[in-house]
Order: C-alpha cells, then sequence, then structure tokens
C-alpha cells in the first residue's frame, strides 16, 4: 500500500508543478482588454481594442461560434468546457501555418492569459474571491483571433466565488 500512496503524491505533486511552470512557459502577452468582450458580437466594445490583425472569417463558408460553461469540480477548483461549431481545437503543427477552420483557444480570466488549450475540457484550479470573468477566444496557430466582421469570436461567463 505504501509504494502506491507514494505513486499517488508523486503523480499530484508532479502536476501541480507541471501546471505551474507550463502556465508560465504557455502564457504569452497579449494586449487586449478581455473584461470588455461579451458573448454577442453587438455588446462588443470597440473602443479598448485594436483589431489591425486577425484572422477574418466572415468570408469563411461556415464561421466559428465557441460557447463555453464552468462546473465546480468535485475535487476541487472549476471544470472549463469549451464548445466550437466550424473549428477545430488541435495542438499546432511543426510548422507554424493557419488552416481554415482549426487551431486553438486562449483562456483569460479576470482579463489575464492563463492558458493555451488544445481541446474542449480545462481544469481551472482555483479562482479568487470575488466576481470572475472567464473569456474564451479562438486563435488560428500563429495566435491571432478569429474575427466576425472585425470582432473577436470568443464565449465570457461569469463565476462568483464566495
Amino acid at each position: 500500500m505504501r509504494p502506491f500512496a507514494l505513486l499517488i503524491t508523486g503523480i499530484l505533486v508532479g502536476s501541480a508543478l507541471t501546471y505551474t511552470v507550463m502556465g508560465n512557459i504557455l502564457s504569452d502577452d497579449h494586449d487586449h482588454d478581455h473584461e470588455e468582450y461579451a458573448v454577442e458580437a453587438e455588446n462588443h466594445d470597440h473602443s479598448s481594442h485594436d483589431h489591425d490583425e486577425g484572422i477574418e472569417t466572415s468570408p469563411w463558408d461556415h464561421v466559428p461560434a465557441v460557447s463555453a460553461t464552468l462546473t465546480p469540480d468535485a475535487v476541487s477548483g472549476y471544470n472549463l468546457h469549451i464548445e466550437t461549431s466550424h473549428f477545430a481545437l488541435v495542438p499546432p503543427a511543426t510548422e507554424p501555418n493557419d488552416s481554415q477552420g482549426e487551431g486553438h483557444a486562449h483562456l483569460y480570466v479576470n482579463g489575464e492569459k492563463i492558458a493555451r488549450v488544445y481541446g474542449h475540457w480545462f481544469h481551472i484550479a482555483s479562482l479568487p474571491k470575488g466576481k470572475n470573468t472567464i473569456t474564451v477566444s479562438l486563435n488560428g496557430h500563429d495566435h491571432e483571433e478569429l474575427l466576425e466582421h472585425g470582432v473577436p469570436i470568443v464565449a465570457t461567463l461569469t463565476q462568483v466565488v464566495e
């Protein structure tokens, strides 16, 4: 029984260290204030954004969409479920090239980028007390945001932690 307990302890400690280290490695600077994003495009405030760059999807046959739900995890933190349509969440290829309809998501908590997401589920270990805004943006492999008529394609939700 003791080796099993040591194995589990090692996995938990290793996972926590990996999450911390990889979060620091994978987070890169981003100059958008994602607290301004709303779920629907017509509520999007353009005053604090510069969309000179991005991947415009309005000419595509099928414009991607994203939605997200957040549920408390049975053990700790929260589980974020990201649903996309006309867009596949996949890791980047070895050569950086954008393919229409695929890429990854950027995950922001209270305007701060915390991770790149390559799948439909992501565990958020904890959220600070108070009102939290969680934003998921769709991005090409070159990290440019996907846009529909100049508006970032995002899902935004709020979680209050007491």
